[in-house]
This record gives C-alpha cells, structure tokens and sequence, in this order.
C-alpha cells in the first residue's frame, strides 16, 4: 500500500509504527497468511491469518471481495490487518470488503453483448497484464480470453517490448491497437509488426493487429461466439473505444425486431402448414422471442427464420 505524505498519512503511520510517505511493506508469508482461495464468476472468497508481532493472532474466515486476481486477495489482505490493526471491527471489514465495487478502469464491467462481456482495465505494464489475465483465466474456467491491449507510450514499449511479448499467456487472442503516443514525439526502436509476432511467439497466442476503432467493431459482429471474455487494456483512449463499442448491442438490433415482427406474422399466418412440425413451429417461436442463446448473430437468426420459410421483409 502505498499513499503519499499527509497529516492523515503521519497519523496513521505513527500507529502503525513506519516513518512517511506510508510504504507500508506486507510480508504474507510472515505475518499476513490468505489461504483456501475459492474463485468464482464474480468473487473471490478467502480465509485469513493475522500474526503481527507482539498482537494476539487474528483468524477470519471466508472473506468475499467482488474482485478477481491475486493482486486483488493480496491488497484486500493488507488492508484487512492496517484497519484491525486499528480497532476496526472484524465484522465491519468483512461487510466493507464484501461491498466494495473496486475503482474506476480497474477491470470494470462495460457491457455484454451475445453472451459476450466486456471489461475495462487500466493495466498498461506487463507486471499488471499478468496480474489481470492470471485471474481472468482462473475466474473464467471455460471462457475463451480476448485481450484488446493500446500500449501507452512509446517510451515505454521501447523499454519494455520483451516483458510486454510474455504477458500475454493467459489470454487465448489479442488484437493489438496501434500505441497511445500520449504526446511522445519519438520513434519505435522496432517494427511493429515485428512486436505483434513476438507476443505471438513469447505468449503462445494469436495475435491480430488493428488499426483503428471500426476494425474492433468489425472483428467483435463477426467472431464473437458467446464463449469469450473481452478485456480491453492500456491507459490511453482504449477506455473510450471500449464504452463506444457499445454501440455492438444497438447495431442492426431495429433490423432484426423488424425482420422477427414480419416473421411473427408470418408464423400466425402458416402456423397450420409451414410449422405444422412441433419442433420447427417451437424453432420459430424461440427466434421470433429472440430467447435462442446458441445462435448469437441476429443475421443468423434471420437467416434461420427464412430457411423455415418465413417472410422476413
């Protein structure tokens, strides 16, 4: 935990004994002990030893933080023992984590779309790549992972590009978005392209190279088959892209109502010939209610209802 000089920074340092600004370093195998990890679709739950030298030995079990990834587990912890630490009341910390929604671009939740949910991290290091993609993988067993990653500055990738290659190997795809330059005026030491196929090899995935917004928008209507978890990464104007992509959900959505309402009269229509089979007439029904979750595109959907032999138009 770390927080800059403040009167209430001194404070709180002078009873936990460290000197300003508060670098207050944690040693987990000592002192503070997370263990029983259990992961879930949105949560992870924890059990927890305090040791600190001269206090009596605290023990808390089945902590819930709304949150995934070790890094999360580890700051949770730290801030389990500062504010018992404290006098804070063990019942009080648990409820306060429980509730806790996280902080802003901290792989917030953006939109769903076909079964496919999108999420919103600042991770622009490849030690915090890591850290999100390891608990993505273990929160999201049977998910296929897409990472959207912008690298901010040049400065940066220059620095970095080998880690940055090996951060990937938790993340089954990753288009790559052309760098956030973030006012930097000097150049890549390297080909980009030669950047993508270093991730590619370094990280064991598949790597595609995007050069603007549309292209998202275009590899997200036609590849996604709603087993994926979308998480978009760098601390440049991929946020924004990501909150415009919403615009998935709405994109040919009036079409499709308009085709289903043609096909739902259609169905009154021929609903003594055409879907005279229980099984296609139960078909169309679903697809009119648009409740048919195996057929995530609604081109797909309309094209179905056509094979059936509905009037779409």
């Amino acid at each position: 935990m770390n927080c800059q000089p403040s009167h209430r920074c001194r404070a709180l340092s002078a009873e936990v004994h460290v000197t300003p600004p508060c670098s207050i370093k944690f040693w987990f195998s000592q002192y503070i002990q997370p263990s029983s990890l259990f992961y879930s679709y949105s949560a992870y739950f924890f059990d927890l030893i305090i040791k600190i030298p001269n206090k009596k030995k605290i023990s808390v079990n089945n902590i819930e933080i709304p949150l995934i990834g070790f890094h999360n587990i580890s700051n949770a912890a730290a801030t389990f023992a500062l504010t018992s630490h404290i006098g804070i009341s063990t019942s009080l910390i648990k409820k306060s984590l429980k509730d806790f929604q996280g902080v802003e671009r901290r792989f917030n939740k953006v939109f769903d779309f076909n079964g496919v949910t999108f999420f919103d991290d600042y991770a622009h290091h490849p030690t915090e790549i890591k850290e999100v993609l390891n608990g993505v993988k273990k929160s999201f067993l049977n998910k296929k992972v897409i990472s959207i990653f912008q690298p901010h500055r040049i400065s940066r990738l220059n620095d970095l590009s080998g880690d940055f290659s090996k951060s990937f190997k938790n993340s089954d795809q990753v288009l790559l978005c052309p760098v956030f330059k973030a006012g930097e005026k000097i150049k890549l030491k390297f080909k980009y392209e030669k950047f993508a196929r270093d991730i590619s090899k370094n990280s064991k995935t598949l790597v595609i190279m995007v050069n603007q917004k549309q292209d998202l928008v275009n590899f997200f209507k036609n590849n996604l088959k709603g087993n994926e978890i979308v998480i978009g990464m760098g601390a440049g104007s991929i946020s924004g892209w990501l909150k415009e992509l919403k615009n998935l959900r709405n994109e040919g959505t009036s079409e499709f109502i308009n085709a289903r309402n043609a096909a739902a009269g259609s169905l009154r229509q021929k609903d003594s010939n055409i879907t005279a089979n229980r099984d296609l007439r139960l078909l169309a029904y679903q697809l009119i209610e648009h409740e048919d979750q195996t057929l995530n595109n609604y081109h797909d959907q309309i094209k179905t209802l056509e094979e059936l032999g509905f009037s779409t138009n």
